[in-house]
């Protein structure tokens, strides 16, 4: 049951009837009766006093603690506060003198867009008539330090010799915000209603969270069971044949002609050469993996799928009819091969539908990250904040030791990008004010959409069930819909929800590493 505080006239009738009592006589109703003007006195300290008492009650709750106080809980299950990380990078020092010139560290630069001050890490002599790279750091952290690789920034004390425009060679570390206290606070919450130990996935989410600009970590006991981001134009439906890079003078085409699904498929014709082909570059070396997928001959080619061309993984016969393949390999090269085998031009080998998919091993981990919204709206963190957040996973930052137990290798470590599905929205006849129309719709916009990012992927043996929040309903939607028509006196006759437009679903359950948002076009509205 919630703890709930006495009104102020609840507190005034228990001082009045506890007076009352004592003195055994009812008191006038005149409101300048002194019992009741001493009620009233006493309402106000009372009524302090239970603030005060109800505030330090929160205080000592993790749900509802706040500043230091919080801080002083998550200190007592190991848990601090990420603070703010200044912006890094690397910037182009130029001499054009002929002789050596000495920047000193701590030299102060301006960045030419923001305004904010950065210094040099250390001395640098910069050759003559050349340049050196040298470490720029911010002076003040956070995301607003942050500058593009394609900014300069500016020697505020100009050095003769030495151009004052500084170009940025490479950005070394974002700009990180210090975490938010709600985050912090889910942190401490993660650790005090779960376990860690022995390396488990409590870990490697704590782990993971403990990385500047890490909003949350979703770590499986898997491989990832998606088709490889990496692979593209799996289905062959892109118009074009940009994603595939010829090999053996090949001609690239897509055809419309019987394709295996869809309405395209991918040709490669011999132009010259034998062994015409297309290419990715698309898996790891030394990693396990399934492919699938479909091809056929002209009658003269025999289609083969390789991975090196000494190795080939499957060859097809010279039917002109679609023939599967479905093969698991070990990656000996960081390429796969669609090749033609045949001696005359200009004979052709078609193939469509192909995925590939990580094959699971022993030890084999993922951990899906999602960076603060500051840094990204959508969550989706930078590469950078990826190969921090595998560095924090693999070793303590205080102590640098080894973190995961035997037989976790950072090999079998997939560390991934959060990635975000539209969810399409439909609201049926919709009646509203034509005065409010527009505030009501924005409203709309902005409450289903912050409820779909308040739905986050399930984690089995790491996320406590209580607080499983990874499905959403129509019948939800329906709710947060109705939240906001009411106050206006509006109302609607239904609502749909999909991840494609005009294809409705009642349910939509989140998978490894999925997030959802509102289509950026916003709710659609059909009478």
């Amino acid at each position: 049951m919630p703890f709930q505080l006495p009104t102020s006239q609840e507190v005034y009738e228990r001082s009045l009837s506890n007076y009352e009592s004592r003195l055994n006589q009812n008191s006038p109703l005149a409101d300048k009766a002194f019992l009741r003007v001493l009620a009233a006195v006493d309402t106000g300290n009372y009524t302090e006093l239970n603030r005060y008492a109800a505030f330090q009650i929160e205080q000592t709750l993790a749900l509802t603690a706040k500043g230091t106080r919080l801080e002083d809980i998550g200190s007592n299950y190991g848990v601090t506060k990420t603070p703010a990380v200044p912006f890094q990078c690397t910037g182009r020092l130029r001499n054009d003198s002929g002789s050596p010139i000495l920047v000193e560290g701590n030299t102060l630069l301006i960045g030419d867009s923001n305004g904010l001050r950065y210094v040099t890490d250390q001395d640098y002599t910069v050759p003559a008539s050349g340049f050196i790279d040298a470490g720029i750091t911010a002076q003040v952290a956070g995301t607003a330090s942050t500058l593009p690789d394609t900014e300069t920034l500016s020697i505020a004390n100009p050095i003769t010799g030495i151009q004052t425009v500084v170009s940025i060679v490479t950005v070394d570390q974002i700009g990180i915000d210090q975490e938010s206290e709600e985050s912090y606070r889910r942190r401490v919450l993660n650790e005090i209603r779960t376990t860690g130990g022995g390396g488990n996935g409590v870990d490697y989410r704590t782990w993971a969270e403990q990385t500047p600009g890490v909003e949350r970590a979703f770590p499986y006991s898997s491989a990832p069971i998606y088709p490889l981001t990496t692979f593209v134009d799996g289905d062959c439906e892109d118009p074009t044949t940009a994603a595939w890079t010829p090999t053996n003078g090949a001609l690239l085409s897509k055809v419309t002609t019987s394709p295996h699904g869809g309405v395209r498929a991918l040709r490669v014709t011999r132009n010259g050469l034998n062994y015409p082909g297309a290419y990715q570059d698309c898996i790891e070396t030394g990693k396990r993996y399934r492919l699938n997928g479909w091809a056929r001959s002209d009658g003269n080619a025999y289609p083969i799928v390789l991975n090196y061309w000494d190795l080939p993984l499957w060859l097809g016969d010279l039917s002109t009819s679609w023939q599967a393949f479905d093969v698991v390999f070990e990656a000996v090269d960081d390429r796969l091969y669609f090749v033609g085998f045949t001696a005359s031009d200009p004979d052709y080998v078609d193939f469509d539908d192909m995925i590939v998919i990580r094959e699971l091993l022993p030890g084999d981990r993922t951990v899906y990250i999602e960076c603060d919204s500051t840094i990204d709206p959508d969550g989706v963190p930078p590469s950078s904040l990826l190969d921090d957040a595998r560095q924090y996973i693999n070793y303590d930052p205080v102590t640098g030791k080894s973190r995961p137990p035997l037989g976790h290798t950072n090999e079998n470590l997939e560390v991934l990008p959060i990635f975000r599905t539209v969810v399409f929205v439909e609201i049926r006849g919709l009646i509203v004010d034509p005065g409010v129309e527009a505030q009501v719709k924005s409203e709309l916009d902005d409450a289903v959409d912050q409820y779909f990012r308040s739905v986050v992927p399930f984690v089995d043996g790491v996320d406590p069930v209580i607080t499983r929040n990874d499905t959403i309903t129509d019948i939800n939607v329906s709710r947060v819909v109705q939240d906001i028509l009411d106050p206006y006196g509006a109302n609607a006759s239904g609502i749909g929800i999909g991840i494609e437009p005009d294809v409705f679903l009642g349910s939509y359950m989140l998978s490894m590493g999925e997030l959802i948002k509102l289509d950026p076009g916003g709710i659609i509205y059909v009478p």
